[in-house]
């Protein structure tokens, strides 16, 4: 058998688990290399699930043939030969791979450090060229071969989504908390497996508090398939909404977590229907920061790969339900974590894992701040930035170096000009703004 990883350039991986299907023959030995007495040729061929390039839909099949190396190096040959075919859904074959020896191979335990040396030499560049290799040939494939373009679909749940952001790690946080409360004040007791996006720790298995002896607790897992499900989870006003919307009403290419048992799943959501909106704790500052969250709220982005009618209707529906002035999750947050420190434990320790630089330690109103801040800027920059949360930093560089090229430029002409008062105002005003901008970075 033979583990195969398949990655992409968006940071998502796919293992394939394959077996052999045939024997040892002499053509599994490449010209000019020696034929071991038992060497296997290992042949496979699976379809293709899992989103590479661009160029290529997500349909299809690999086939890969190889020599075995294992039985190779026994007879003390040394034969590497490895050949992928990408075939299309017409079964015709688009792209050729292949990788393969062509001299002795070197054994890392007996180098001496002129071979590590040569040996770095001669590789080290390949790293830093291989993305712009990738740009290259995109860009010829793309505007001189006219190929078509087919945009990155989410990932299914037999692959691993991509890296999680800071932002999608502090929500994923507050998200289990309030899985948790949901599992507690479920409508019947229930138990609950929860596996986050890759990257954000294992599998944690919820049940509810009240559970007796002789009760059996109703079954259900919720898989998160990539960690956008998290940014696009907090622009929901209704987590009925959410969760339908993400697992069982998009098309595959577009889902970002899979339910089991979703005929259970009205037991998870039924203290959800019944939250009231909860009062903001805070000063006058505190509640304008809650109310232009509430406004900044709109319908999750686009999907890449809409679903024609059935993508404008969830996503329609989604604009229907804000009625709310904050959503479920909001609720949660601004009511102390439901007054249960456990669920504000539960937060703190999960940041820590996930992003244990933030120093995430505090009560609900420092957590409950790090929440409503994480979403605001999701929300600017899903609405404003075409959803790159780094232009918030870029903007925010950009304007610093405006006020204080505008500031140098007053102290500097106001020698020239005699220090007339129309420039010290000018200066003051510059100087001002580099304040006032701080003071609303902080709202």
């Amino acid at each position: 058998m033979m583990v195969l990883e398949v990655n992409n350039t968006f940071g998502e991986r796919r293992l394939y688990l394959l077996k052999a299907g045939g024997k040892a023959t002499d053509d599994s030995v490449p010209d000019g290399f020696e034929a071991p007495a038992k060497a296997t040729k290992f042949t496979n061929a699976w379809n293709k699930d899992f989103h590479v390039s661009p160029f290529n839909s997500r349909k299809g099949t690999y086939s890969l043939t190889a020599a075995d190396p294992v039985a190779a190096l026994k007879s003390g040959s040394k034969v590497l030969d490895n050949t992928v075919v990408l075939n299309s859904s017409q079964a015709h074959a688009k792209l050729v791979a292949r990788v393969y020896s062509d001299g002795d191979h070197m054994d890392p335990t007996t180098m001496s450090t002129s071979q590590t040396l040569r040996l770095l030499a001669s590789w080290f560049w390949v790293g830093f060229l291989t993305f712009p290799r990738i740009i290259t040939q995109a860009y010829k494939l793309y505007f001189k071969r006219k190929l078509h373009v087919w945009f990155r679909p989410e990932v299914l749940a037999s692959s691993i989504g991509r890296t999680h952001t800071s932002s999608e790690a502090i929500l994923e946080a507050f998200f289990l908390a309030y899985l948790s409360y949901l599992v507690d004040t479920a409508a019947e007791p229930v138990r609950l497996t929860y596996v986050p996006a890759g990257g954000l720790g294992t599998s944690t298995t919820l049940t509810s508090k009240h559970l007796a002896k002789d009760q059996p607790p109703t079954e259900l897992t919720l898989r998160i398939l990539t960690p956008a499900f998290y940014t696009r989870f907090a622009h929901y006003s209704h987590t009925t909404n959410a969760l339908l919307s993400e697992s069982l009403h998009n098309d595959p290419n577009n889902r970002t977590c899979v339910i089991e048992n979703a005929e259970h799943l009205h037991l998870l959501l039924s203290s959800s229907k019944q939250s009231t909106t909860a009062k903001c704790k805070g000063g006058v500052l505190d509640q304008y920061r809650w109310h232009l969250l509430q406004n900044l709220r709109s319908a999750p982005p686009a999907s890449a790969n809409p679903d024609s009618a059935t993508d404008i209707k969830d996503r329609a529906s989604v604009q229907d339900t804000r009625k709310l002035p904050l959503s479920h999750l909001d609720n949660f947050i601004l009511s102390g974590f439901s007054d249960d420190g456990s669920y504000t434990e539960m937060a703190a320790r999960q940041l820590t894992k996930n992003l244990p630089t933030i120093f995430p330690h505090g009560d609900s109103i420092r957590l409950g701040n790090l929440y409503r801040n994480t979403v605001t800027r999701v929300f600017v920059a899903d609405t404003y930035l075409f959803g790159f949360e780094g232009l918030i930093d870029v903007c925010d560089v950009l304007v610093r170096v405006a006020l204080i090229g505008m500031s140098f430029r007053g102290f500097a002409s106001e020698g020239v000009v005699g220090g007339g008062y129309g420039w010290r105002l000018y200066t003051w005003a510059a100087v001002s703004g580099i304040h006032l901008w701080n003071v609303v970075k902080c709202f």
